[in-house]
This record gives C-alpha cells, structure tokens and sequence, in this order.
C-alpha cells in the first residue's frame, strides 16, 4: 500500500473512532425570557421562602407531584398574601435550569392559575433562587417597570 493511500485511509478512519468512542452528551438549552415578559406571563409574581415542600395530594395536578408552602416575603402580581401554596411538576435532577426548592431558602417565583391553584415549572422554567435574582428583584421593586409591563405589549 502506498503512502498516500495510508494518509488517505488515516483520517476517515481516526474521525469514526472518535466518534464510536464519544461518550454521549446531551445538549443543554432553556429560554430565558425577560423580566417583562416573564411577569406578562404569570399570574403571580412574589419573593418567597420556603416553609414545606410536601407530596401533592390533589388529583386534578396528577403530574405535579410537589405542593410547595411559602412564606411571602414580597408580592408584586396577584394578591398571594402573607402565604402562598403551588403545586410544581416532578424535578428531574440534572435536566437544564434545575431547582430544588430548600425549606428556608427564599425564591423569586414567577406562577400561574389552573383551577384556582398556583402551577410552577421547575426544570427550565422562570423561577430563580432570590440570591440569584437580585437584578430582576430590582426591577420588579420598580414602579415604572410594573406599569410598562403591564401596559405595553411589548
């Protein structure tokens, strides 16, 4: 066999070893909308601490399996009160924007109303540990920003 056959053969044939010994790899991408439109989407909007995340026991959000109870620290939309309960989906650990809620630990928390229940999402969905959120706190503290975002469309 001649040399430029060999060097011919040696990079198809290094390329399919890479490839038959890659391990697999999962691509990792979730939206992230602005403050604006995140709070155009929800229904309530509140900084809370968690005081209990406990099994959901209403049947109608069967695939929420968690009801999370917070202690509102602040509310900006949709009249939560001093306490607030959600139902959130099944956490699937390690999936993309992944949350685990800690009892005692505060969460920007961005909700929305089926049936007369607060619903969060938590795998790539708009909630946020507080103490990674103080730039949207900040917005959200402001009045102007409410009014635009509740006025304008955009």
């Amino acid at each position: 066999m001649s040399d430029n056959r060999k060097r011919a053969l040696f990079l198809p044939l290094t390329l399919a070893m890479m490839f038959a010994c890659a391990t697999t790899a999962l691509a990792c991408s979730c939206e992230d909308p602005s403050t604006r439109k995140k709070f155009r989407a929800a229904d309530a909007v509140f900084l809370g601490r968690v005081v209990e995340v406990a099994p959901n026991d209403d049947r109608r959000f069967a695939e929420h399996p968690y009801r999370v109870r917070f202690a509102v620290e602040k509310s900006w939309k949709g009249g939560v009160g001093r306490e607030a309960s959600v139902v959130s989906h099944f956490d699937r650990p390690g999936s993309c924007g992944d949350l685990k809620f800690t009892p005692g630990e505060s969460y920007l928390i961005y909700a929305e109303r089926d049936k007369g229940v607060l619903v969060i999402y938590i795998d790539c969905g708009p909630n946020r540990r507080a103490a990674d959120a103080a730039a949207e706190i900040r917005k959200l503290n402001g009045f102007v920003f409410r009014l635009a975002a509740r006025l304008s469309p955009f």
